[in-house]
């Protein structure tokens, strides 16, 4: 049996031991939280930092985009607001593998900075990769180039990704697509998608999905851009969500 003095002793070695563990835990506690690269560019466009690929099984394939808008409320010093997260796309292209890895170069203008501290360091420049499947700026309304604007898309024909991304320049002609709901008239639903079909693919060729995005409000983790490559029967051939968001953007 323990005497009372070992008992006394056993109480205050765990007393001492609590007392050193204690302010370790606290400072583990004030450690701010790590913050990780921005993956979205925030009123700027940038070049999507995809890398997909996709072997064609016939000449036409169907391109899907597809987002998530968010319309919330937000409060700071203005206060309590609605938003959107207002995304838009431009300079969507297919192009074989070969014309794509001969055609890249860095990137030029304000979209050099479009992520901090995890650079994007070249683009495809689709201004000199000649004719390809598909090369589109949205300079004309997309429904008359074959792009669905029935379920949250439409054409935002005063806003333009470079339309040279060597040089960063090149705003004429204007024009992009719109994902989500940049008004109340636009907010439909939470999410947003369009569809186009392209041609002139060559089975058994390997092409590559380019494109630039923007975003003009965010709420963390539930901003997205998932992009699929449908075969006739809608069956994805490619797909690949990016965006995800894991902490606070800079």
């Amino acid at each position: 049996m323990n005497s009372p003095r070992t008992a006394l002793h056993f109480l205050l070695l765990t007393m001492l031991s609590t007392a050193l563990i204690a302010p370790v835990a606290q400072a583990q506690e004030l450690l701010p939280p790590r913050v990780t690269d921005r993956k979205f560019p925030e009123f700027l466009f940038c070049p999507i930092p995809l890398e997909m690929s996709f072997v064609a099984n016939k000449a036409t394939a169907t391109l899907r985009f597809s987002t998530t808008t968010v319309n919330y409320l937000y409060s700071d010093f203005q206060g309590t607001q609605q938003r959107w997260a207002h995304q838009s796309i431009d300079n969507i292209c297919v192009v074989p593998e070969n014309v794509y890895l001969a055609n890249r170069g860095p990137l030029a203008g304000s979209a050099a900075d479009c992520y901090l501290n995890a650079p994007v360091a070249e683009t495809f420049y689709f201004h000199t990769a000649g004719t390809i499947p598909l090369k589109e700026d949205f300079s004309v309304l997309p429904s008359a180039t074959g792009w669905d604007l029935s379920h949250g898309a439409y054409w935002y024909e005063t806003r333009t990704a470079p339309n040279n991304p060597a040089t960063g320049s090149g705003e004429i002609p204007l024009g992009s697509l719109g994902l989500g709901p940049d008004t109340p008239s636009h907010a439909l639903t939470d999410s947003a998608f369009t569809t186009r079909q392209v041609s002139g693919l060559t089975p058994g060729t390997t092409y590559r999905v380019t494109g630039w995005w923007a975003v003009e409000s965010m709420q963390e983790d539930k901003i997205f851009l998932t992009v699929a490559v449908l075969d006739d029967s809608a069956t994805p051939i490619a797909r690949t969500t990016w965006g995800a968001l894991k902490s606070r953007f800079k």
